[in-house]
């Protein structure tokens, strides 16, 4: 990427969640900075990408140390926080990503609109903002996520807790992050949220805090799998049972007669 040319912002950003982030705004910035503006063939990890104009090809942990450069330590992010801030770039309509071992393509969403016209009318921008109110930018209504796997822990909690904040929305993805940070598929993190959530239920507990109280401790284990966590429920309560057997039983001395002094009373 050159470092000359420049870039297109809408006013409209400004009523966007990612204003409401100064590190989700920086991120997205550098994402339009980096895109290409125009179709081309770039070198990443030792091989030729070719990308269209809004497309870059990066990975988390690049894209990490492009946000950290020059900042303090207090102030520096890690992969983790990227991850997250792109699956909400995603869910929020503002790009795509597909991925593969080596690396990932990012393509900015309306990037022809929006970085290459000169001038935006009215009616398009009504139906095409790249960046808008939560509203106009969710992929539905009620901004919930859309895929079969980010639905499952999404409705569970909205079909047996209540309805779905963009609070818990975002509580939600970030621990399905956090779950595949320690081995877990999309879909295996999302069925681990729901079986938070059922515990949760089983014990009279419909608080989402309960639940990330429950979710921490088996993050804390690297526990990435609904089998894992059973295995590991299993363990324990093997665990208990032996430590109650091995309790000293009283035993009755036959031999011994019984006196007034021994009765209770």
């Amino acid at each position: 990427m050159a470092d000359e040319g420049w870039i297109k912002l809408h006013r409209k950003i400004t009523k966007s969640l990612v204003w409401t982030d100064p590190q989700r705004l920086k991120l997205w910035l550098l994402i339009l900075i980096k895109a290409r503006h125009v179709p081309g063939t770039v070198p990443f990890n030792g091989r030729e990408q070719h990308l269209n104009s809004g497309q870059l090809v990066t990975g988390r942990v690049a894209l990490r140390d492009e946000m950290n450069a020059g900042v303090r330590p207090s102030l520096k992010v890690n992969s983790s926080f990227i991850y997250r801030a792109l699956k909400d770039f995603e869910s929020l309509g503002m790009l795509n990503i597909k991925s593969n071992p080596q690396f990932s393509v990012i393509t900015v969403l309306n990037w022809n609109e929006y970085q290459q016209s000169e001038q935006l009318t009215n009616s398009s921008r009504t139906a095409n903002e790249q960046l808008t109110n939560t509203n106009k930018n969710v992929k539905n209504e009620k901004n919930v996520p859309t895929t079969t796997e980010e639905r499952a822990a999404a409705g569970f909690y909205e079909q047996n807790f209540g309805v779905l904040s963009p609070f818990v929305i975002q509580k939600i993805e970030d621990w399905v992050g956090d779950f595949q940070e320690v081995g877990a598929s999309e879909p295996e993190a999302n069925q681990i949220l729901v079986k938070g959530m059922e515990i949760a239920i089983s014990r009279n507990k419909r608080s989402f805090g309960y639940v990330e109280g429950i979710l921490r401790d088996w993050e804390s284990k690297h526990l990435n799998s609904v089998a894992s966590i059973e295995g590991e429920e299993a363990k324990f309560k093997a665990a208990k049972q032996a430590r109650g057997s091995a309790k000293p039983q009283a035993t009755y001395d036959s031999s011994r007669t019984i006196s007034d002094d021994d009765l209770p009373f």
